[in-house]
């Protein structure tokens, strides 16, 4: 698993990608995301959520699955997360702190992953 993260103002970016060990085929896909971003939240201990939010892909690229989900954790403060799986990786983009800095910057951020070879 790699991971990295950085901050602008009071806004915080990261990412996290995990290689899988055997790829999965589309319907096993979304259903590991979802729990691979559940675990990832759990991790955290952010309690709250809105819901996941499945049906997406990653700038209409066929072969990604993609979901979406609001955060918000004990501190009150709330984090926008996109997630995507092409079967063979999986990436988590997040924004902490979304009611801070320029919300175009942060979908900029969010929609800015690409797999490698897609």
């Amino acid at each position: 698993m790699h991971y990295a993260n950085c901050s602008e103002g009071d806004a915080h970016y990261g990412v996290l990608c995990a290689r899988l060990h055997k790829p999965l085929n589309y319907f096993e896909s979304e259903k590991k995301l979802v729990h691979f971003t559940e675990g990832i939240r759990a991790g955290l201990s952010i309690p709250h959520n809105v819901g996941v939010i499945t049906g997406h892909t990653l700038r209409d690229k066929k072969n990604t699955l993609g979901i979406i989900d609001f955060w918000q954790d004990k501190k009150g403060i709330d984090w926008k997360v996109k997630a995507y799986t092409n079967g063979k990786y999986m990436t988590v983009l997040y924004v902490k702190n979304i009611n801070k800095g320029c919300s175009v910057k942060q979908e900029a951020f969010l929609d800015c992953f690409e797999f490698l070879n897609d």
